[in-house]
């Protein structure tokens, strides 16, 4: 996943300055607003499960850009 696809999982403005906060907070929201313990068992249990896994996926990626930045 690229930092503009990451962006858009976690619904992070282009435009917006990247931090490890600005990532943070969006992955919580994120996160709380589909985790899967708020769904019963069943596909809507499973599509909230896998989408977890982009969402920390997307947030790995952008935590990582940000240390590259910081790192430079």
């Amino acid at each position: 996943m690229d930092t503009n696809a990451a962006r858009r999982v976690l619904r992070i403005d282009e435009r917006a300055p990247l931090t490890a906060e600005t990532v943070e907070a969006a992955y919580s929201r994120e996160a709380w607003e589909r985790h899967p313990s708020r769904y019963p068992e069943g596909e809507a249990r499973v599509a909230a499960d896998a989408w977890a896994g982009t969402l920390a996926e997307a947030r790995a990626v952008l935590l990582d850009s940000v240390l590259r930045a910081e790192a430079a």
